[in-house]
């Protein structure tokens, strides 16, 4: 479908046409600005796109933009002005995701001005990047439901990323991430945390204050004993400690085999000094959310890309 037909839909979708970001710059420019300012979607995933086009700062009405598959290694900080509720961006180049923050110096020093795309972004997909650092501003965004930032190249977690209020999902899977900082928030709502695949030794006590958590992965770091915090989490269902150095002590000081609501306490592989007569209870009906493969990233939801 030509990108003239798509407006009518008030969507653009130009997946998988191997476009340039001069090619697709001068598809685009055929479509006068009041047409541009009704789009609500626009798809470039699967591109060869290494910029943004500049007709996207003028589609005022845009709620989705999705350009994963692309060799992007800078974002417009024009998207700041737009009120998107979904963003991916997974699979490109970017070594930083500052473009997003709008930074102003005040007496205290830079904050985070509100910007549209502060107030109304739900949903941040930034998985397969080179992102390094993720800022602190990141807790001022209150809209966020879910953020995905696996595969990157992230070493440590700002203090307040756990302070975002309406955040469910976060996945940050297969970086090199080796603390976790204190969930000192009282309301955090997170209900699925995927920590696989990095460089952890421990776990807050603190995570006890993630009431709401309902799937909490673990696995393939360097984990030697669950804090007590962990068997409050009464509303956890799947729980993932698989490929980490657990001691039979460092496991049953947390009292988590206690859990009768756990459906699935995943042990094994790895932990190999634990005895087999604790081991023989994992297992059970496992999760929607999880499929147990050594290819890589593993987690994903039902009926969405891994990317």
């Amino acid at each position: 479908m030509g990108i003239a037909a798509s407006v009518v839909t008030k969507t653009i979708d130009v997946r998988n046409r191997e476009y340039s970001h001069q090619v697709l710059k001068l598809r685009l420019s055929v479509l006068p600005v009041s047409v541009l300012r009704q789009i609500t979607k626009v798809f470039l995933d699967g591109n060869k796109l290494t910029s943004l086009p500049p007709q996207i700062e003028e589609m005022k009405s845009l709620l989705e933009l999705h350009c994963s598959c692309n060799w992007l290694r800078s974002l417009p900080s024009s998207l700041q002005q737009l009120s998107l509720n979904v963003l991916r961006i997974s699979a490109n180049q970017l070594d930083t995701i500052d473009y997003l923050f709008n930074k102003s110096k005040g007496p205290g020093g830079p904050r985070e001005q509100e910007t549209a795309l502060v107030k109304s972004l739900q949903s941040l997909r930034v998985g397969h990047n080179n992102i390094l650092i993720i800022p602190e501003a990141i807790q001022h965004w209150n809209a966020l439901s879910s953020v995905i930032l696996n595969n990157n190249e992230i070493h440590a977690l700002p203090s307040g990323i756990w302070n975002m209020k309406n955040v469910r999902v976060v996945v940050l899977s297969q970086n090199s991430i080796k603390t976790l900082p204190e969930f000192d928030n009282q309301e955090i709502k997170i209900q699925v945390l995927v920590l696989t695949s990095n460089r952890i030794t421990d776990v807050p006590n603190s995570i006890s204050k993630c009431a709401q958590m309902r799937e909490l992965y673990l696995n393939d770091n360097l984990i030697v004993e669950l804090p007590k915090g962990v068997n409050k989490l009464r509303k956890m269902k799947v729980l993932d400690v698989s490929l980490n150095n657990l001691s039979e002590s460092g496991l049953l000081k947390s009292n988590i085999l206690r859990n009768a609501g756990i459906d699935s306490l995943i042990l094994k592989p790895g932990n190999d000094d634990l005895p087999y007569e604790l081991t023989s209870r994992q297992a059970f009906r496992g999760s929607s959310y999880y499929s147990n493969s050594r290819k890589g990233l593993a987690w994903q939801r039902q009926g969405e890309e891994e990317v």
